[in-house]
C-alpha cells in the first residue's frame, strides 16, 4: 500500500531534507511545495492521503477537503499554530523517523480499512521454546534473526515471554504486542500500526517490544496472538518472524507454535533437560508439526556428548560462553557459524 504525502512548507532547505529521509521508506509517495499556492493547485488535480504542512505557508488557513489526514507540523516560532490546534500536530524539529512513526500511526487510526493486496509475499513463522528454564532461548533467538538478516532476509523479532527479557539488547520503549491487539479490535489498520510501532535493533533486526507486566501477559488470549501472526503474514513487509516464547506451554505459546511454519528447541546439556524435550515431543501441538521441529543445543562443553532427543534434526550447537555479555555471546555464535538457519528457509 503506497500513501501519497504532501508537504508543505517555505523553508526549501527544511523541506528537502525532509522529504529525502522520508522518500527511503517503502509505502510513501513524497511531493513537495514552498508555497500555499502550488499546493493548493496541485490538490485541485491530485489526491493526497497526508499533507504535512508548516501553519506559517500562508496567512490564512488552508482547508484542504479530500485530504485523510492534515498534520501541523509544530514549532514554537511559528506564527499561525492556533489557526491549526484542531488538526494533528507533530514536532517539527525531531528525527525525521519519530515524524514518519507519528504520522503512520495517526493515519491507521484514521484511514480505515485497506483490503489485502492479492499476491502479497506472506511471511514465515518460526517459533522458538524450551521446556528447559535457562536455556538461553531468547539469546540464541536473536543470534538466528541476526544471521538471516544477514543473508538479507527482512526479519522481525517478537517477544512472547511473560517478562521480556529481549530489552537487555532490543531497549524497550512502549508496549508492542498488546497495541496489535487494539488495533485488531479496533478500526485501525493494521500493517500501518506495525510500522508505527517496529523498532530497528541490533544487526538490522527489526523488533516488536514484548511484554513488561505479566498481567498484560495473561490479558492476551490464543486467538488474538494466532490473529495477531496471521495479520503479519498477510502484510507480507517480512521475509521471516522470529517469534520468542516463555518456557511454559500455555495458551500464548500454543498459538505461536500452531501458527509456525518451523519450531525451533532449545536444549542444554542434562538428563532433565532430555527428558523435557521427549515429553515435549509427545504433546499434540508439537505432534502436529512433524518435520517441521529442529533443535540447537546451548551451553556444550568440549566434552559434551552431541545428542538430538526425540530425533529432531540437530540445527545448531552452542559452545558454552561463561559470563560474556549478551551481545558478544550473539555475535560470537554468529561469527563462528554455530547455527544453521538454511534449513528455516
Amino acid at each position: 500500500m503506497i500513501i501519497s504525502v504532501a508537504i508543505a512548507d517555505k523553508n526549501r532547505e527544511y523541506v528537502e531534507r525532509l522529504s529525502e529521509v522520508l522518500q527511503q521508506y517503502d509505502n510513501l509517495d513524497i511531493s513537495v511545495f514552498t508555497s500555499a499556492e502550488k499546493l493548493e493547485s496541485a490538490l485541485d488535480r491530485n489526491r493526497y492521503d497526508i499533507v504535512l504542512l508548516d501553519p506559517d505557508i500562508s496567512d490564512e488557513r488552508l482547508y484542504l477537503s479530500g485530504v485523510k489526514l492534515v498534520v501541523c507540523l509544530y514549532s514554537e516560532d511559528a506564527f499561525n499554530s492556533n489557526m491549526y490546534a484542531d488538526v494533528f500536530n507533530v514536532s517539527k524539529y525531531q528525527r525525521v523517523s519519530h515524524i514518519y512513526k507519528e504520522i503512520i500511526r495517526k493515519y491507521s487510526e484514521t484511514a480505515g480499512y485497506i483490503p489485502e493486496l492479492e499476491g502479497a509475499q506472506q511471511s514465515k513463522v518460526i517459533a522458538v521454546f524450551s521446556p528447559v528454564g535457562g536455556s538461553g532461548k531468547t539469546l540464541i533467538s536473536i543470534a538466528m534473526a541476526q544471521k538471516l538478516a544477514e543473508k538479507s532476509k527482512k526479519v522481525l523479532y517478537i517477544s512472547c515471554e511473560q517478562l521480556c527479557s529481549s530489552k537487555v539488547v532490543f531497549p524497550h520503549r512502549e508496549d508492542g504486542i498488546t497495541e496489535l491487539v487494539a488495533a485488531l479490535a479496533g478500526d485501525t489498520v493494521f500493517d500501518l500500526k506495525l510500522q508505527g510501532l517496529v523498532k530497528t535493533g541490533a544487526g538490522n533486526v527489526n523488533y516488536i517490544e514484548g511484554f513488561e507486566r505479566i498481567v498484560d501477559y495473561g490479558d492476551v488470549n490464543y486467538d488474538e496472538m494466532s490473529s495477531i501472526l496471521k495479520n503479519i503474514r498477510k502484510c507480507g513487509i517480512y521475509d521471516v518472524v522470529i517469534v520468542d516464547t516463555g518456557s511454559v506451554l500455555d495458551s500464548l505459546t500454543k498459538a505461536v507454535i500452531s501458527e509456525a511454519d518451523r519450531v525451533v528447541l532449545v536444549n542444554r546439556p542434562g538428563r532433565i533437560a532430555d527428558v523435557k524435550i521427549g515429553m515435549f515431543a509427545e504433546q499434540a501441538v508439537i505432534a502436529e508439526k512433524q518435520g517441521m521441529v529442529y533443535l540447537v543445543n546451548n551451553f556444550m562443553e568440549n566434552n559434551s556428548r552431541i545428542n538430538s532427543p526425540a530425533g529432531f534434526p540437530l540445527i545448531g550447537t552452542i559452545h558454552n560462553y561463561g559470563n560474556l555479555a549478551e551481545e558478544n555471546i550473539i555475535q560470537a555464535v554468529n561469527s563462528n557459524h554455530e547455527i544453521d538457519v538454511t534449513p528455516l528457509l
